[in-house]
């Protein structure tokens, strides 16, 4: 004669586990993989770098009114050097001009570091903003 087989019910992760501890839980019941998220272990910005990315938001923010004064779309952004802080470039979205405010010249005019290549090669990072009335 046969043996009776026990049935055990488990509960399936309905996602593959994005943190080590998720992974811990879901391996005593199913076979998973776990592969680590950097971005999600990332640590917490400091006090001074969180203010200086809302300065820079703040920026993004002031070139996309300006864009928006003259009739662009309410889109802009800066690009920022990590290294030092500066601004390298400002601009609104000149793209397609909001037809219904009017033909102004647009306003806002274009700020770019002074020659060179960007600090021999240096990256940069972008902040950006877009908004409707």
């Amino acid at each position: 004669a046969a043996a009776a087989a026990a049935v055990m019910t488990v509960q399936v992760p309905t996602h593959a586990p994005r943190t080590y501890a998720e992974y811990e839980l879901q391996r005593a019941t199913w076979p998973v993989n776990f592969h680590r998220n950097v971005a999600l272990e990332a640590p917490p910005l400091e006090e001074d770098d969180a203010a200086r990315m809302g300065e820079f938001l703040m920026q993004a923010v002031a070139t996309a009114q300006r864009g928006a004064a003259g009739g662009w779309p309410a889109v802009g952004a800066i690009v920022v050097d990590p290294a030092t802080g500066a601004v390298l470039a400002s601009e609104h979205d000149r793209r397609r001009r909001d037809r219904r405010r009017g033909a102004g010249d647009g306003g806002g005019a274009s700020r770019g570091a002074s020659g060179g290549d960007g600090g021999g090669g240096s990256s940069a990072f972008g902040v950006g903003v877009s908004f409707s009335d």
